[in-house]
Order: C-alpha cells, then sequence, then structure tokens
C-alpha cells in the first residue's frame, strides 16, 4: 500500500508540483485578509471576572474613548494653548483636558489652586489628557500620526493606542527582517552541508511552501495574535528542515548504491516515512498541547504550528520528492562533496566521558528544575516595547514629571447608595489611589437623576448599574498593583456581594495571571504524554519513550532555569510556549539518533552503535539544530516587541542545549540502558 503511494508519487510528479503551485498562489492572496490581534486581553476566557466586566460595561455603558497624555516641553501659558487649539481640530479627538478646562488662565499661575497647576503645568512642562474615539488601526494611526505632527518631535506621548501603532509599525519590517536573514543563513548552512549546489534551493522551497500555504489557511481562523504571526514562520521553518534533509540524504544514498532515481526516490521515501513521520508527530503533539491553554494565544499558536508542521510533513513527503525528480540530473551535474568535516571525533569523545556527562546531566537536571520554579514573570502588555524604545522612553519622562495614570472600573447595581459611599471612604484610604470618579461625589443622590446632564449620567450610571471611576499612580502590573485589586474585589465583595464587576488594564493583567499559570500544568503533561505515546507505538518500546523525553525536558528545565541565576524577569507567555515549543520542536533529534542507534545495534555491538548513531545521523541533527538556532536569534534580534523577542533568545539558547543532550547525554543513556531497551522493545534482537 505505501509502496504504491509512493510510485504513484512518482509517476504523478508534474501534476503534484501544478497542485502545490496553485496553492501556494491562491495562499498568497488569501494571507492579505488573515487579521493580526495585539491586545492579549481579548485572549482571556470568558469566564474571566474581568472579561465579565468588560462585556457588561459595553452592554451598560457608552464607548470609553481612549485617552492619549500629551507633554509639551519648554512651552508658556499662550505657546500650550496653541497646541490645544491645533489638537482639538484633528478628527477622532472629542475634548483635551488641560489647565484652562480647571482655572481661569488671566490669573497669575501663583494664585491659582497649586494641586491642579502640578497636575497640568510644571517647569514649562504642558500635561494634556486627550479623549479620542477611533475604529480600527487605520484611523489610530491617522490620530497618532497627526498628533506627533502638532506636538513635534520634542513632544512626548503616553497611552495604550500609542504602544498599539508603535508594535503595529515594527510588526511586518520585524517579521520580514528575521525570515529574510534566516533564509540568507539556512541557504548557507545548507551549501555546506549538502552534496550539491542546488539542494539547499529545493529544501527552503519546499520548506518556504509549506509555510505559504500555512499562512493562506489562516484565513479560516479570522485572525490570529501577533505573537503567532511573528513566531511561526521561524519555528516552522526551524522545525521542519530536517525532514527534507534527511530524505533527500537517503535518496542520495541510494543513488549511490546505483538504484535508478525513481528506484531510489520510493526506497528513500519508504525507509524514512517511519522516522521522519515520528519526528513530525511529536512535533505536532508539543505544539497541539498548546491548544488545551484557558488563554486563547496559547490555542491560536497551537493550532497555527501544528498544522504547519503537518504541511511541511505533506510537502517533503509529496512536493519535494516530485521536485527532486524533475531537478534530478541538474541535482547530480552540480554535486559537491559535503564541508561538514567527520563527527568521528565527536562520537570518540562522547564514548570517552561517558561516566562523566549522565551524572553531570542528572545533577544539573535537578538544580535548573528547582531554579526555573523561582523565576520572576510578567504577565501583561507593560513590558513589551524594550527600555531604549522611544515610546517607552517617553512613557517615563511624561511619568518622571507628572506621574503614572492607572485606571479601573467598579460596577454594582443600583439602589447600594450607602455602599457606594463606604466604598469611596475606603479607597481614599489608600495612598495610592489618586482620585475616584462616583456618583456620589461627582453629582449626588440628593439630586433627581432626570435633571443631572445626559453626558455626567451616562458614564455613571446606567438602566442596571452605578459606575465608579478609580484612578491609582501604581503601575500596570506589580505586586503592589495585585495586592490593591485583591483589596478592592474584598471589599466590594463584602458591600455589593457578588453582584459587583471590576475592569481594567491592571485587573485583566490580574486574572491573566491566575489563567495562565494555571495552564502551565496541563499543557506540560498532555504533551509530554502524548509525544511519550507517539515514540511508544514508532518504536513499539516501553522504555525508549522515557528515556528520549527526560533528556530533552532536562534540556528545557536548564534553559529556563538560566534566567534564574541571571537575574532577569521573563514574559509567563513566553515561559509557557517554550516548554511546549523546545519539546516539540528537538525531540525529533532524540528520535533520529535513537532511530540510528536502534538500526545499528541490529548489526554491531552497543559501542559501535553509539559512535555510529552519532556520526550517521549527527549531521542532520547539527544542520537543523544551527538553523534553528540561527533563527531564534534572529526572532530574538529583529522583534521590536519583547514577547516573541524573548520566544526567539529562548529557543536559540534551548536548541542549542539539546543539541549537547542529545550528542552527549542521549547515546550514553541509549548505551546504558541496552539491556533493558532490548527486553522492552518488540522485534529486538540485538547483536551479541
Amino acid at each position: 500500500m505505501k509502496e504504491r503511494l509512493f510510485r504513484a508519487i512518482v509517476h504523478y510528479r508534474k501534476t503534484i508540483i501544478y497542485t502545490f503551485a496553485l496553492l501556494g498562489i491562491i495562499s498568497i492572496f488569501s494571507a492579505q485578509f488573515v487579521g493580526i490581534n495585539n491586545d492579549m486581553t481579548d485572549y482571556l476566557p470568558n469566564s474571566s471576572p474581568s472579561t465579565q466586566a468588560i462585556d457588561v460595561m459595553k452592554e451598560e455603558f457608552p464607548p470609553q474613548p481612549s485617552s492619549i497624555r500629551v507633554m509639551i516641553e519648554e512651552a508658556d501659558i499662550t505657546e500650550a494653548i496653541k497646541v490645544k487649539e491645533a489638537l482639538l481640530e484633528i478628527n477622532h479627538i472629542d475634548s483635551v483636558d488641560w489647565l484652562d478646562d480647571h482655572e481661569d488662565l488671566e490669573k497669575p499661575i501663583e494664585l491659582m489652586d497649586q494641586e491642579t497647576v502640578k497636575d497640568y503645568y510644571q517647569d514649562g512642562k504642558a500635561l494634556m489628557a486627550i479623549s479620542a474615539e477611533v475604529d480600527g488601526n487605520e484611523q489610530r494611526d491617522e490620530l497618532i500620526e497627526k498628533i506627533r505632527n502638532v506636538i513635534g518631535k520634542e513632544g512626548k506621548m503616553d497611552g495604550q493606542l500609542v504602544q498599539d501603532y508603535e508594535l503595529d509599525q515594527h510588526t511586518s519590517v520585524d517579521l520580514y527582517s528575521t525570515i529574510s536573514f534566516a533564509v540568507i543563513i539556512a541557504f548557507i548552512v545548507l551549501i555546506f552541508s549538502t552534496s550539491s549546489w542546488i539542494e539547499p534551493i529545493l529544501i527552503l522551497g519546499t520548506i518556504g511552501l509549506a509555510i505559504l500555504i500555512n499562512s493562506g489557511t489562516n484565513i479560516f481562523l479570522g485572525e490570529i495574535s501577533f505573537v503567532t504571526k511573528n513566531a511561526f514562520p521561524i519555528l516552522q521553518l526551524g522545525v521542519s528542515i530536517d525532514y527534507s534533509i534527511f530524505l533527500l540524504h537517503r535518496y542520495e544514498e541510494y543513488r549511490r548504491e546505483g538504484l535508478l532515481q525513481e528506484e531510489a526516490m520510493v526506497k528513500a521515501l519508504k525507509n524514512s516515512l517511519g522516522s521522519v513521520l515520528s519526528s513530525g508527530l511529536t512535533t505536532v503533539i508539543g505544539f497541539a498541547a498548546l491548544i488545551l491553554m484557558k488563554f486563547g494565544i496559547g490555542a491560536d499558536m497551537g493550532i497555527v504550528l501544528a498544522k504547519g508542521v503537518i504541511f511541511s510533513l505533506l510537502s517533503v513527503f509529496i512536493f519535494l520528492p516530485a521536485m527532486t525528480l524533475v531537478c534530478a540530473n541538474l541535482l547530480e551535474k552540480t554535486m559537491h562533496r559535503s564541508f561538514i568535516p567527520s563527527l568521528k571525533p565527536l562520537a570518540n569523545f562522547v564514548y570517552k566521558v561517558r561516566f562523566v556527562a549522565v551524572p553531570l546531566l542528572i545533577i544539573f537536571a535537578g538544580v535548573f528544575f528547582f531554579a526555573q520554579q523561582q523565576n520572576d514573570f510578567y504577565y501583561g502588555n507593560s513590558k513589551w516595547l524594550p527600555s531604549d524604545n522611544k515610546v517607552v522612553q517617553e512613557q517615563d519622562a511624561i511619568e518622571q514629571d507628572f506621574g503614572h495614570e492607572n485606571l479601573m472600573a467598579l460596577m454594582f447595581p443600583n439602589g447600594n447608595e450607602e455602599s457606594e459611599k463606604e466604598m469611596i471612604e475606603a479607597l481614599d484610604e489608600f495612598s495610592d489611589v489618586t482620585a475616584v470618579e462616583a456618583y456620589s461625589n461627582e453629582v449626588g443622590w440628593s439630586i433627581p437623576i432626570q435633571y443631572v446632564p445626559e453626558s455626567t449620567r451616562e458614564m455613571l450610571h446606567s438602566e442596571d448599574y452605578t459606575r465608579m471611576a478609580i484612578e491609582t499612580s501604581l503601575p500596570a502590573e506589580s505586586t503592589e498593583t495585585f495586592e490593591m485589586i485583591d483589596t478592592i474585589r474584598e471589599k466590594a465583595d463584602s458591600l455589593f456581594g457578588e453582584d459587583y464587576l471590576l475592569a481594567g488594564d491592571s485587573v485583566s493583567t490580574y486574572d491573566l495571571k491566575d489563567v495562565i499559570s494555571s495552564d502551565q500544568r496541563i499543557v506540560n503533561i498532555t504533551s509530554i504524554i502524548g509525544i511519550l505515546i507517539v515514540i511508544m507505538f514508532a518504536f513499539k518500546s516501553l522504555i525508549l519513550p522515557a528515556i528520549l523525553v527526560m533528556s530533552i525536558q532536562a534540556a528545557i528545565w536548564i534553559n529556563l532555569g538560566l534566567p534564574y541565576f541571571r537575574g532577569s524577569a521573563l514574559f509567563y507567555i513566553a515561559f509557557l510556549i517554550l516548554s511546549s515549543v523546545q519539546l516539540g520542536a528537538t525531540v525529533d533529534y532524540a528520535v533520529l539518533l535513537t532511530d540510528r542507534y536502534i538500526e545499528e545495534r541490529h548489526l554491531h555491538s552497543k559501542k559501535e552503535a553509539l559512535l555510529a548513531s552519532i556520526e550517521k545521523s549527527g549531521e542532520s541533527i547539527l544542520v537543523s539544530g544551527v538553523i534553528m538556532t540561527f533563527a531564534g536569534l534572529l526572532f530574538g534580534i529583529f522583534s521590536t516587541n519583547q514577547v516573541p523577542a524573548q520566544i526567539g533568545y529562548l529557543l536559540a539558547q534551548g536548541t542549542l542545549l539539546s543539541m549537547l543532550v542529545v550528542f552527549f547525554g542521549l547515546p550514553i543513556l541509549l548505551y546504558i540502558s541496552d539491556k533493558w531497551i532490548e527486553k522492552t522493545t518488540l522485534n529486538t534482537n540485538f547483536e551479541k
């Protein structure tokens, strides 16, 4: 059955090439219509308290305008007024709040209320609060660019819209830069490691087409997260390039034995199917485990990465054989020797250190297992932009003079006037609460509601809920901020029962922390169990799955524990995703080496099998690992957003660690466990 399928692929090669080319063209078109979502809170589950609060607020109250703070330096009162008037002429800006809205500017500043002045004007610096309503990224971009034109290069801006604009400006540029350099480096590595000058073009063309088809099929998801868009092309390239290398190496091996081109390809497909398919399936399961995350970015990324590997496998087993045979004569005319030196010295060195390597690996794995549990984490979006970014520097400058602005909204059912007053009194006791805007202190319940101006009433009072706006000086994400949220929720629960709702960026981050922290165990256990099952069926063994998975898991613990010793904080979403990505992406190195060890062990002693497994599978592992490492580094270097950047750096570091473990730890574990492997593996009769 398999051989008939492979012969059909060989026979209908031109039809296959045309079909894949058509799919690629369709994908180029459809990929343009895939939306990109930068808002992490959109991926919180519907059961999250902050998500429920946001949904109720959207139903009960009019849309809340976006807020942008603008600071003008070295400006007198007259200049500040001119800037304000120019800002009010910009489309989508509803209002600009400044000192003239609270004080008579005809009076000398010394006679004004100094607390009010301090909020809007200090040392020749004017701070204005812009309220704007925009619909979509196009209007947002237009608004930010027009504000920048008014305030000039020396003016400073702060706000979520400004951060989103900055990230969007870099997303596509970052992605294209990363992919371009990754392809160049992959091409150079393949030139040195393959045996034909056009083989790198075949390999990169095959994987590139698979990435393109994956990108086009994202249209069925509607939109994907910014993390997924930035990550999936690089990850798909890195994890699946070795499938192509392995197949072509087998094909060339059989050509050197004298088989005709078509027969060599059929045999190569037949004999590489098992190891490549099991490698691919372990990667698919590692990525698919992310789908179980309650935090939606995990599911989003898991779906895209898993189907990406599937498309890569299909391309390698269907498109690559067809293209190889069409280009077979050219392939053979452009043959050259491989520039990768023999790995025999490495194999001999591994054998010499066999009594030292495994104890060291066990010690390191244990130490770093506990270290990675002590890491400091960021959960929200407050640190997405790097500290040297212009937007972050402008935000820091504004906060240095005028403080941080962090808003929350507390909603509770109407008819709780006394409880509302008690809540305000409790909030006033917080030194970090800078303002509380509520119906009782803005209007007063003594005034009949029908006499209150509609603009005021609709912002604080709806048909079912009363809303209280809380402004704090605490950062968006900190231990103190989370403790305040806990205290507010406890007090609100005692006054309003379970009927209250609390919303805000910090509240969403707090809930995000709870959601993704609970996801870790589920994702890790699922990916490990799934990969164990695939390896067990692939090798028909009970002990080999544990050896392979624990080897890579040790590399993961070391990778995620290193930031603790460096004293650097991690984005939790990067930490969580990397756990599954590194397992799924590098466990196939272990599968390829183990498959070669078992194959050699049927013919040779366990020492010779150890040496041969490193020599014969090492080249594919080394090439794939080097490409993955450079891809991760480039991803980290070119990503403006610090979440994908951190995933890139961790992936590069983790790939190197996985390669070290696969070369120095796994062969020795196979050597030590040789007798048990034979006893627990079906149809295994090792050479004595």
